[in-house]
């Protein structure tokens, strides 16, 4: 309950003490309510309840001790109804909106395990398991708390528990699909696990190995949601260097067996069965590949159409213009 709702309850309640004394204070059941040291009168219940109203009122959710303050207000509203009665339900609906149970027990509980987690991970920093579980405990103080200054998202940004320790590394990719610009699309979990890229293989492509880089709308949430973009680029060690390559669509590749650059998409649009694909033509510029800084970076853009299956139309085309990205070479393959 906030300051301004019980402030206008310690109103109410003065409004009714004022229409208690204009009536001489007469109990309308004397000696009905026992207030912890005997046998108590209307008069003394509402002595009790003033006392108990100016604690609460001076305290917080957040203070150590609410709860028991909070207990001590109910059980003084509760006295004044058995001693001098409710007629209009005022001091009942009072008692009914409590809720004693402080409000940031959840956050400090949250708060307790990320101190439990950052110290594991301290003592042992290359750790993987231990690195994901401080994250995974920041990750829940945030949604526990809030983080109004963003510095317990910092620190998730600063993990990474693929190799353990930080990095300053990058997994940052851009694209406009269907004139919505996207400026924040990362690898799925991205928050959790500070993974900027994977590696695959193909056996229908001679095994060579790709690179695979992933940007997601709605990475922090793990689970796909109903307007998740995700745009998936699949680089063979054949294209690992600068110059401008065709992207060939997932399916064709899987078709040809080719050792190509391709791609898939999801778009999500939240209107039901509706669905992405891919059209050739499109292409994938490489603009940095370092191996010694372990980055790769470059541009792309494609086509790409819609199917609704609710309809059985077919919709499109669609541009994807503006892509870029940005990406770390984190993989231990690059080690």
């Amino acid at each position: 309950m906030n300051k301004h709702l019980k402030s206008a309850l310690y109103l109410s309640f003065s409004l009714f003490l004022v229409v208690f004394s204009a009536c001489d204070n007469e109990p309308i059941d004397p000696g009905i309510i026992d207030n912890g040291g005997g046998v108590g009168s209307c008069e003394e219940a509402t002595e009790v309840l003033i006392t108990a109203t100016t604690n609460y009122n001076n305290a917080s959710p957040e203070d150590v001790g609410f709860e028991a303050i909070c207990v001590a207000y109910a059980n003084a509203l509760q006295g004044v109804i058995i001693a001098c009665g409710d007629t209009d339900g005022a001091l009942q609906g009072t008692l009914d909106t409590l809720d004693c149970e402080p409000s940031d027990s959840a956050c400090q509980d949250a708060q307790l395990v990320t101190l439990s987690a950052e110290a594991q991970y301290q003592a042992d920093p290359d750790n993987t398991a231990l690195c994901n579980a401080y994250k995974t405990a920041l990750v829940n103080e945030i949604n526990a708390c809030g983080d109004m200054d963003g510095s317990l998202q910092t620190l998730i940004d600063t993990l990474n528990c693929t190799t353990g320790g930080t990095t300053d590394g990058e997994a940052l990719m851009t694209a406009n699909l269907d004139g919505e610009q996207f400026d924040n699309l990362k690898p799925n979990g991205y928050n959790m696990f500070q993974k900027a890229i994977s590696m695959e293989t193909y056996s229908y492509a001679n095994d060579d190995d790709y690179i695979k880089i992933q940007g997601n709308s709605t990475y922090a949430e793990i689970v796909p949601n109903e307007y998740t973009k995700e745009i998936n680029l699949h680089i063979p060690q054949s294209n690992w260097a600068v110059g401008t390559y065709p992207l060939q669509t997932s399916v064709a590749h899987a078709s040809s067996g080719d050792v190509n650059t391709h791609y898939n998409v999801i778009y999500n649009n939240g209107d039901g069965n509706s669905q992405a694909y891919e059209l050739e033509g499109g292409t994938i510029t490489i603009t940095e590949f370092n191996l010694t800084t372990r980055v790769i970076r470059g541009t792309f853009e494609f086509q790409y159409t819609r199917y609704f299956v609710d309809t059985n139309e077919e919709t499109g085309p669609f541009d994807c213009i503006n892509g870029t990205f940005d990406y770390s070479l984190d993989d231990s393959y690059f080690d």
